[in-house]
């Protein structure tokens, strides 16, 4: 309530002012720019794209209305716009590393993902204690395929990053792509600390840890947030996949397979098909028979379909 109040008084100044013959392009542009941010924090960014416009068009002299402008044509998917009014910007300032930081980040929004990372390595020359940089920088560096190179850049800034989860969560991948799977393992342990308190990225973990092949450290994980699991279908597929893969209960993960596709797993997703090619012909005979038969329970026309409708008993002979 109180950004629309201001809304209102910024407009209504500003309309009082333009009655002014004394008033300076300046100033209008200071107003407008105001009205612009006020519009902003209410999320009313039409509004505030329009006024951040009409304060340039007045001034040129108010940069941090062109940065904004520039944000706002990133976020309405305008980035060949943000581009322009960021390379106006720099140059007039050429060594600002928030406007570079942002022409990077809407390049690699556009694509141009060569030209983000060598943006993002000159500013960690220049910059190398900024963790952000270096996290978006490891993150582009992972989707070339440059591990070794991403494995550099995010390790030497791991102190800076200590408290930040997903910091070590990508680390912790770049590690593992690269070979150092017992520096992976550390920084996964980090990032379990770190999530204690949040069953999602514990989740999050116990499914990396599974696809890596660590199937007791993600059992472990997923017995600590039961009520997490059982309200999630793939969770509860998860453990019925490393049960079998991790422990000798086949008859546990047969109920956790069960379990699951009550909670609406699909039987014909290629993870379930693919771990039915790994058991014994008799295992995925068990484990077929039984989703068949949850799948009943849940739809009895399901009967019908495989022709297997129950019929009713012949009463006893007289």
């Amino acid at each position: 309530m109180r950004l629309v109040v201001a809304a209102a008084i910024l407009v209504a100044s500003l309309l009082l002012s333009s009655c002014r013959s004394d008033v300076s392009s300046r100033e209008l542009a200071e107003e407008y720019f105001n009205l612009g941010n006020a519009f902003f924090e209410l999320g009313r960014y039409q509004d505030s794209f329009e006024y951040y416009s009409r304060a340039i068009r007045l001034s040129d002299d108010i940069p941090a209305a062109g940065y904004n402008l520039a944000r706002l044509h990133e976020q309405r998917g305008e980035y060949a716009d943000a581009v322009d009014v960021l390379n106006d910007l720099l140059a007039d300032d050429p060594d600002n590393g928030l406007y570079r930081e942002t022409r990077a980040f809407v390049l690699f929004r556009t694509g141009r993902r060569r030209e983000a990372r060598e943006e993002y390595s000159l500013l960690i020359e220049e910059y190398p204690g900024r963790v952000r940089l270096r996290y978006n920088l490891g993150v582009l560096e992972l989707d070339a395929e440059n591990v070794d190179r991403a494995y550099r850049v995010l390790s030497e800034g791991v102190d800076q990053a200590e408290q930040d989860t997903e910091y070590r969560w990508v680390l912790s991948e770049a590690a593992y792509r690269s070979g150092n799977e017992e520096e992976a393992l550390d920084h996964l342990e980090v990032f379990r600390g770190l999530s204690v308190d949040s069953p999602d990225e514990l989740a999050r973990l116990a499914t990396r840890q599974a696809e890596w092949g660590f199937y007791l450290a993600a059992l472990e994980i997923i017995e600590g947030i039961p009520e997490t699991v059982e309200r999630d279908p793939d969770l509860l597929f998860l453990r019925a996949s490393v049960e079998l893969r991790a422990t000798d209960d086949f008859d546990r993960a047969v109920d956790s397979i069960a379990a699951a596709v009550r909670a609406g797993y699909d039987p014909e997703h290629e993870a379930f098909i693919d771990l039915l090619e790994t058991l014994r012909e008799d295992e995925r005979r068990i484990i077929e028979n039984r989703v068949r038969d949850v799948r009943e329970e849940l739809d009895p026309a399901e009967d019908e379909r495989n022709g297997t409708s129950a019929e009713p008993d012949e009463p006893d002979a007289e």
